[in-house]
């Protein structure tokens, strides 16, 4: 499945942004979405992460657990907890394990194409 055969789209973004940061980790997330979907493979990667840097931290257990339930809920799932326009979809995306890692030019075009 392509993120273009998925309702993405269709998910609304969040009505307002606290802030720029807030909106930078909303875009990041929508291009990350894109690529879970498009490569499911990327979950694993995403649950390799997890467990090295946050599973030890007792700071993050709370954040460590929720992403092991996400990651567990499979790539269409996971995409719609990450984009929700709630509390738990903004705690997924400042805790966001890395499924991807974008390049400065990648994250340049993700700020550009937004006004500031």
């Amino acid at each position: 499945m392509t993120a273009t055969e998925t309702p993405i789209a269709a998910l609304p973004p969040p009505q307002r942004f606290h802030d720029r940061h807030e909106e930078r980790t909303y875009l990041r997330a929508v291009e990350t979405a894109r690529r879970i979907l498009d490569d499911p493979s990327l979950i694993a990667k995403g649950a390799i992460h997890l467990e090295r840097f946050m599973s030890s931290d007792p700071r993050q257990a709370a954040c460590y657990s929720l992403w092991r339930e996400v990651l567990a809920d499979g790539a269409e799932r996971l995409v719609r907890r990450l984009l929700a326009d709630s509390d738990e979809g903004r705690a997924l995306r400042e805790s966001s394990p890395v499924f991807v890692t974008f390049t400065p030019e990648e994250l340049r075009a993700l700020w550009s194409a937004t006004p500031a």
